[in-house]
């Protein structure tokens, strides 16, 4: 039975994507952004809702919705984690804009090098948009940089991959702290291969934790264009490996999955497509009978690696009838109503896809509501 193993790591995939390579000038996808960011404060302006995102095949506001429009609502009450104290605009109570404020305070001076270097200062330099930023401070990225086991500065980093992770630090509207929910938010970063918005995975409590590892530590810091939050790390570029480890939606499935797994699926160079089952559908399935050769083989039937010039299989994607080849080269058949979505597995059992377009850096998570099975089992 085919495993699903590869042997390159989060890290140094990481760090091969760094490595060597030199500054680039602004780029044209660069350029449509700061034009997007431009017509958003222009729409400000005017009182209109600003958009949470501006997916082109599945996303097109600020709620991830169900179907193929966005995320479906989870367990927590929606994976919208914004909630819904987005403002059109800044705070009327702050004297500093965004960019004004970190540049008050030295220990952030390389976050607003790094806003710098992507020429993203000019667009939070004024009144006019309205943004949620997280920053980290000169020591997080310290550490961050230390993580790759390379020598990595703001000045040997590939200019592309620098935006997208400061872009990973940017969402639409104003969000104060009060009205973040369990559940995901869209930002500014791009998927590369399909040009969808990055997600990040909120959980809320005593504290809020972002992506299951980064906190906020200083939360609701007013300024005319926006809200800033101070989160005690960079904000790395999800894999997918890291919303099933950090989502408690997915907390069963990231019992089972091995280590191999894991590793494959934090892989930044390859593009995953992952129907992920729920606690209830894992909890509800007896996997006490399957040997752990058939565990992993049920993993890789959950799997479809895009090779070959395949792309992700975002919900838009995913059409009636469709027949989808997976890692354990078995087939799952979709079934497409509207938007309402749902997988047949080759043991004729049918199970209604929950949550949609969980968008990663290498891939995008679909929850489903039952454990698919291969025949080779």
């Amino acid at each position: 039975m085919h495993k699903l193993i590869k042997s390159t790591a989060y890290l140094l995939a990481f760090s091969f994507l760094f490595f060597g390579c030199e500054v680039q000038t602004l780029d044209p996808e660069l350029e449509q952004l700061l034009e997007d960011i431009q017509n958003n404060a222009d729409d400000d302006t005017e009182g209109d809702q600003q958009s949470e995102g501006d997916n082109d095949d599945s996303n097109d506001g600020s709620g991830q919705g169900d179907g193929s429009d966005g995320n479906s609502d989870g367990s927590d009450g929606g994976n919208d984690g914004s909630g819904d104290g987005n403002n059109d605009g800044g705070n009327d109570n702050a004297t500093q804009n965004i960019i004004q404020y970190i540049i008050a305070d030295a220990n952030y001076s390389t976050f607003k090098d790094a806003l710098d270097r992507v020429g993203l200062t000019n667009a939070l330099n004024n009144d006019t948009g309205s943004f949620t930023i997280f920053i980290p401070d000169n020591d997080a990225f310290d550490r961050y940089f230390a993580t790759l086991g390379i020598d990595i500065t703001l000045d040997n980093i590939q200019a592309n991959l620098l935006t997208a992770i400061i872009n990973y630090h940017l969402k639409s509207g104003a969000t104060a702290s009060g009205d973040f929910m369990n559940g995901y938010v869209s930002t500014l970063a791009k998927e590369p291969s399909n040009n969808q918005d990055i997600d990040l995975y909120i959980q809320t409590g005593s504290s809020i934790t972002i992506n299951g590892t980064v906190m906020i530590e200083q939360a609701d810091i007013a300024a005319t264009n926006g809200t800033i939050h101070k989160v005690t790390e960079v904000l790395k570029l999800p894999a997918v490996s890291d919303f099933i480890n950090a989502d408690p939606q997915m907390s069963s499935l990231k019992s089972i999955v091995t280590d191999d797994i894991n590793a494959a699926l934090s892989d930044l160079d390859t593009d995953f497509t992952i129907f992920a089952p729920t606690n209830q559908a894992i909890n509800g399935t007896d996997l006490s009978g399957f040997t752990s050769e058939q565990v992993v083989s049920i993993l890789n039937y959950h799997t479809i690696v895009a090779t070959g010039g395949q792309k992700i299989l975002i919900s838009a994607r995913l059409m009636d009838g469709m027949s989808i080849t997976t890692q354990e080269t078995g087939v799952l058949t979709v079934s497409k109503v509207g938007n309402d979505i749902s997988i047949t597995d080759e043991k004729m059992n049918t199970n209604t896809l929950s949550t949609l377009d969980i968008q990663a850096w290498n891939g995008v998570v679909h929850m489903v509501d039952g454990v698919l099975l291969p025949d080779s089992i």
